[in-house]
């Protein structure tokens, strides 16, 4: 059963509890994410479009992780259909990383999941529970690969790469280079997404600094490393998208101390940043390459954009094709 729905007045008792606690400071600033006790479907899709443009995606997908938390499948569902569609992939998004079940009762949750979520929006479901197993078997490569082939008969999701990903990123990443060395122990063909991930938590974590990229250089494996930086150039520009900078001269700085084959995946790593921002509204998503003054540079993220966007679904949090045809394929 789900709970109850706050009234008015207690909301209102409880500001004045945190602003007498002196904790209103840290609070009362998340209050543009809705939360699902206090505010109904549309009241918090209506909340969500007035937030700025870039940050529209963090508070977004944090109102799906409160519902995920809150709420059950059947009504994260309403209020994902209240939502605008582009920013309907972001809400189910943050509400599957945020899934609570038994893996004991794991058929029970997947049949739930194909009740409630729509199809095309399973997926980020499946993810999640890849990302659970592999935060806590990681280490266990050849475990984790056994459940993810299970996983992908049970639930039809052939790839679910990301999951693995996201998982070794959240458990391991506060040591990068323990992280990059489990990486390597699993199968080549999922070297990509694994170390593009790690470099996404070295971007997140450090901005847009290649001293954090040197220090992996040597222990990858050939031509491995740009993968990493590709990362790095994520991680980085979403935050400076986030916080409403300019964010191309940072990029340009790191990329001047990399190598010059690294360049396509820097350009790929701004363009998912962009698709992952502001690729509910692309309008607005085309005006931020004003930044990029070099037409090379901009014809370049404009053709990983459009060959993102022109994948199956449209998918936010998809890793991007290869951006050089001399690198291995992806499987």
């Amino acid at each position: 059963m789900s709970p109850s729905r706050i009234p008015s007045w207690a909301q209102k008792v409880l500001i004045l509890v945190l602003l007498l606690s002196g904790t209103a400071l840290v609070i009362i600033p998340q209050i543009d994410i809705p939360h699902p006790w206090v505010y109904t479907p549309q009241e918090s899709a209506d909340r969500i479009l007035r937030v700025e443009q870039h940050r529209r995606w963090v508070v977004t997908r944090a109102y799906g992780a409160l519902s995920a938390e809150n709420l059950e499948l059947s009504e994260i569902r309403v209020r994902a259909d209240a939502l605008p569609e582009g920013l309907q992939t972001t809400y189910y998004d943050g509400a599957a990383h945020h899934q609570r079940f038994d893996f004991d009762d794991l058929d029970a949750w997947i049949r739930n999941i194909d009740e409630h979520i729509p199809a095309t929006q399973q997926r980020f479901y499946h993810d999640g529970i890849m990302r659970l197993f592999t935060r806590e078997h990681g280490r266990d490569t050849e475990r984790v690969m056994a459940f993810s082939t299970e996983l992908s008969d049970k639930t039809r999701t052939k790839d679910l790469s990301n999951g693995i990903r996201f998982g070794l990123q959240e458990e391991f990443g506060d040591d990068s280079r323990e992280a990059i060395q489990i990486a390597l122990q699993y199968p080549t063909d999922l070297y990509y997404p694994l170390l593009e991930e790690i470099g996404w938590r070295l971007g997140h974590d450090h901005g847009a600094n290649a001293k954090y990229w040197r220090e992996h250089e040597a222990i990858l494996p050939e031509k491995t490393a740009c993968w990493l930086a590709e990362g790095i150039a994520r991680g980085a520009t979403i935050l400076l998208i986030e916080d409403d900078e300019l964010w191309w001269p940072e990029i340009v700085k790191f990329r001047t101390n990399l190598p010059q084959e690294c360049g396509p995946e820097v350009a790929s790593g701004v363009a998912e940043a962009l698709l992952i921002v502001l690729g509910d509204n692309p309008d607005t998503m085309l005006k931020q390459l004003d930044q990029v003054e070099s037409q090379e540079d901009r014809k370049m993220v404009v053709n990983i954009l459009d060959t993102k966007q022109e994948t199956e679904g449209g998918e936010q949090l998809e890793a991007l094709p290869n951006a050089d045809t001399n690198l291995p394929p992806l499987q």
